[in-house]
């Protein structure tokens, strides 16, 4: 092969590589709204909720705490719970992070495209949008559609596990 021919070559390939970079940082269609909560989970209303407590969950939004639907406590005014309120939970299969704890704002992505704010309903392992009728799968802590109708996952938050005291926020 001549050097013509290994120049084209290379620069064929060059152009492949380029091609199949893209940008992979995760780009939610739900505002980044400020997200705040601590979770002690070693004194109070909290000490149920534990790693070993697969599929509960905690909901913070506007009027405060609930643990698998059972009022717990209001919400204090330094708590931010994002665009339509937070579920941290504990997964079926923890996801591959090791973390036993997961979070996601509540708002259904499809929705938020439409300039609507939808908190989704807990069912299960499912987060279900009362508009669209979306489900989002909540086992592995990824927060999937089911149905198709969004084509994105829920906007994932960052839970930081300090000893049992869990502070989440808005992934940096």
């Amino acid at each position: 092969m001549t050097v013509s021919g290994h120049k084209l070559i290379g620069a064929l390939l060059a152009i492949c590589l380029l091609a199949g970079c893209e940008d992979t940082t995760f780009q939610s269609s739900v505002p980044a709204y400020t997200v705040h909560v601590v979770i002690d989970t070693r004194i109070g209303d909290f000490v149920h909720f534990q790693p070993s407590s697969l599929g509960s969950h905690i909901i913070v939004d506007e009027t405060g705490y609930y643990y698998d639907g059972k009022f717990l406590k209001a919400r204090d005014v330094t708590d931010y719970y994002g665009y339509a309120g937070v579920i941290v939970y504990v997964p079926v299969i923890p996801p591959a992070t090791g973390e036993p704890y997961c979070a996601h704002d509540l708002a259904c992505p499809d929705c938020a495209k439409k300039q609507l704010r939808r908190q989704c309903q807990i069912e299960g392992m499912r987060a279900v949008c009362p508009e669209c009728h979306e489900q989002y799968d909540l086992s592995f802590g990824i927060g999937n559609p089911l149905q198709g109708i969004s084509k994105e996952a829920m906007r994932p938050l960052q839970v930081r596990n300090q000893g049992g005291k869990l502070t989440i926020t808005q992934k940096r």
